[in-house]
């Protein structure tokens, strides 16, 4: 028994192939053996309309087949087209997850992946940032910001399994690099048949952007302290000189209009200080009757 897996040949063995079955002389035969068969056979092996190669069978000494053997021999044939279909199967599968890892692996933020069965595909910037020992599952400590310990129900990922969509969550990441603070989103994946798929989870280091919010804070400090101290002497400085040239009237529009700049002046400051501190969260705008 001789079995090309290939679609299709250019041997008469291959017309016979495109003819469903039939016996081929053994001179038409390519040369896979040292000895001919006096008789030969050629199977397609088929799987869903699909061709996966030619089942060849020959006998040695004047045999002949018999229906039995055709039909014997179209059984084997159908079988070994469903087994390099389901090998098949599996390369693809494998070539898929592969390549579906590396695109992830190339994510600049953190992922993981939940997939129906229950495997979790993380990428290597979430690798790096789980914890547990080696052949111990991969574990990630999200925590509130005060420390808490999140509960397993309420890991983003695991609401997003439940149909829950999780937008910028503020949590604690502790990892070996230390705790790390990230923002959160996930969300379940689902398909077409609005069928829950699995989920997806995404969290961004936010360590720089702590650090810019932590200048911002200065930088409002710097303002609120280095400019506002001595536009409040130049007011001062301003009601003395109102007092000291109330008969001079040129004098006294001259004051008037540096206390209506610095008072201009002023308010823009308390704008911008408020401004800033809105950016860094320390301050929050709501509505008043």
């Amino acid at each position: 028994v001789v079995v090309v897996s290939a679609p299709a040949s250019t041997s008469a063995a291959g017309g016979a192939l495109a003819r469903g079955m039939a016996t081929t002389p053994p001179a038409t035969m390519p040369h896979v053996a040292r000895e001919m068969p006096d008789v030969l056979i050629a199977m397609p092996m088929m799987q869903q309309s699909a061709r996966h190669g030619t089942l060849f069978c020959g006998f040695k000494r004047g045999g002949a087949f018999v229906d039995v053997d055709r039909h014997l021999l179209a059984s084997f044939a159908e079988r070994a087209a469903f087994a390099i279909e389901r090998l098949r199967a599996v390369e693809r599968e494998i070539d898929r997850r592969a390549w579906l890892q590396a695109v992830i692996d190339k994510m600049p933020e953190s992922v993981l992946i939940l997939e129906p069965s229950g495997i979790v595909l993380a990428n290597e910037i979430a690798r790096s940032q789980s914890i547990g020992g080696p052949g111990e599952r991969r574990r990630f400590d999200l925590r509130e910001p005060d420390g808490t310990p999140l509960l397993p129900h309420e890991m983003p990922l695991e609401r997003a399994r439940h149909g829950e969509h999780v937008v910028d969550a503020d949590l604690v990441l502790r990892c070996g690099a230390g705790a790390i603070p990230v923002l959160v989103n996930a969300a379940p994946v689902v398909m077409a048949d609005r069928k829950n798929a699995g989920a997806v989870c995404i969290w961004r280091d936010m360590t720089s952007l702590r650090a810019l919010e932590k200048l911002r804070e200065e930088w409002a400090a710097v303002i609120a302290h280095d400019l506002q101290q001595p536009l409040s002497v130049i007011r001062m400085s301003d009601e003395l000189l109102a007092k000291s040239v109330v008969h001079d009237e040129y004098a006294l529009r001259a004051v008037d209009r540096i206390r209506v700049s610095a008072r201009r002046m002023w308010t823009m400051i308390e704008e911008l200080v408020d401004s800033s501190l809105i950016d860094v969260w320390r301050v929050s705008i709501g509505g008043t009757s």
